[in-house]
């Protein structure tokens, strides 16, 4: 009952004091990615997700790309051992990447996992100007097309393909 519940918390409080050394961080968090895959191709809005254990406890994951950190420190686990970031990759240029994340442990210790090749790879909108063209017989019209971002920022070196038909109206 009551008795036994304060003998066993005195003892609990007891050890504590003559242990006070028990619980030491003795070594580095275990990350790694957990998704995206190796060689995947990012575009837009990606979730990023890292594994992430310790023998104490994770305080946080920092994901990367060539190094420089992307997004916010996560420090919340969703689910248990699993750190997840969402992630907008339009304000990067398309090009090959290697994605990395970074555990670290109240300690800190800090582990970075073993890096990953991702491609990023804006999904283009292609802009058309004029958008209705009406031209008699035998008769030409020039269209420009400007490719761009979902933020609206022009893409240079896309290949835009041109496709006509005569429709009448």
């Amino acid at each position: 009952g009551a008795e036994g519940l304060q003998y066993w918390n005195n003892a609990v409080a007891q050890w504590k004091t003559n242990h006070p050394n028990a619980l030491v961080d003795v070594g580095p968090p275990i990350v790694s990615l957990y998704a995206p895959s190796s060689s995947t191709t990012l575009g837009g809005a990606v979730t990023l997700t890292a594994t992430a254990v310790d023998d104490q406890d994770v305080a946080g994951v920092q994901f990367a790309l060539n190094g420089q950190n992307i997004g916010p420190e996560v420090r919340a686990e969703s689910p248990l051992t699993k750190f997840t970031l969402s992630w907008d990759s339009h304000g990067m240029p398309d090009g090959t990447y290697v994605l990395t994340a970074n555990a670290r442990d109240a300690a800190g210790n800090a582990k970075t996992s073993a890096g990953i090749p991702v491609t990023i790879l804006q999904v283009a909108a292609v802009e058309v100007s004029p958008s209705v063209v009406t031209v008699g017989v035998g008769a030409t019209a020039q269209l420009t097309a400007m490719p761009k971002d979902a933020g609206g920022n022009p893409l240079s070196g896309r290949a835009v393909t041109w496709a006509s038909s005569d429709v009448a109206v």
